[in-house]
């Protein structure tokens, strides 16, 4: 029986012999990634789905090696009277490390602005007493 050389993810069975489906289920993503999809760099191995965190595949002669690949996430962005960007594009969402620019709605007549709140995602911002100013995104949503 061969045994599939298996990184980041679970397998079952965990051996197997030619011809055996495989199910490979991914490991968790660390905060701010997730699951992308599978590689190999063994000949005759096809995944069911390979951007499916769990998929099959049919146990071909010999060892398998397997690779669970992860990328950044997409993280949420609310901003409550004004709008983000990320390099110069409206955005709603945004990876971990993107720098983002917030800038507020102009004030209502009679008022102006005092500072921005961090509600969610604890970043800190370059000048919370500016109408327009940045953050760098970390690995959770933002409001």
């Amino acid at each position: 029986m061969a045994t599939p050389l298996i990184r980041w993810c679970s397998a079952t069975p965990t051996a197997a012999s030619k011809g055996d489906t495989v199910t490979i289920t991914a490991g968790a993503a660390q905060p701010g990634y997730v699951f992308d999809k599978w590689t190999t760099t063994t000949d005759g191995v096809t995944f069911a789905d390979e951007n499916a965190a769990t998929t099959t595949f049919t146990m071909p002669e010999g060892e398998v090696a397997i690779k669970a690949n992860y990328k950044k996430a997409d993280l949420g962005l609310t901003v409550t009277n004004g709008s983000a960007t990320v390099g110069g594009e409206a955005a709603t969402t945004a990876q971990i490390n993107d720098v983002v620019t917030i800038t507020a709605d102009a004030a209502a007549t009679g008022y102006e602005f005092e500072k921005w709140n961090v509600l969610e995602g604890g970043v800190s911002l370059a000048d919370a007493t500016n109408p327009t100013t940045t953050f760098t995104m970390g690995s959770a949503a933002v409001k």
